[in-house]
């Protein structure tokens, strides 16, 4: 299993949060997993419907699908993501 940190800005509640994903976790897995750590750390649900919120990637330059994996998308360790 390997491992990648990432970074995630939540405009919302303008914080940086950095997680451990594995490489091989669909991204949309991992969006979910990201708002429900969030979630728990900040006491509030700053995303009431999960499957709404977006997940964009700051270092490739657009939204990701959801259905694709972190090593398949090219993501690596350091890259930087955007909640909203």
């Amino acid at each position: 299993m390997a491992m990648i940190f990432i970074e995630v800005h939540v405009p919302g509640n303008a914080k940086t949060y950095e997680f451990s994903i594995d490489q091989q976790m669909s991204i949309g897995t991992a969006k979910v997993m990201v708002i429900e750590q969030i979630t728990a750390i900040e006491n509030m649900d700053l995303y009431p419907d999960k499957q709404k919120a977006l997940f964009c990637s700051i270092d490739l330059k657009g939204m990701i699908r959801g259905t694709e994996t972190f090593a398949s998308a090219g993501i690596k360790s350091g890259d930087k993501f955007i909640l909203v």
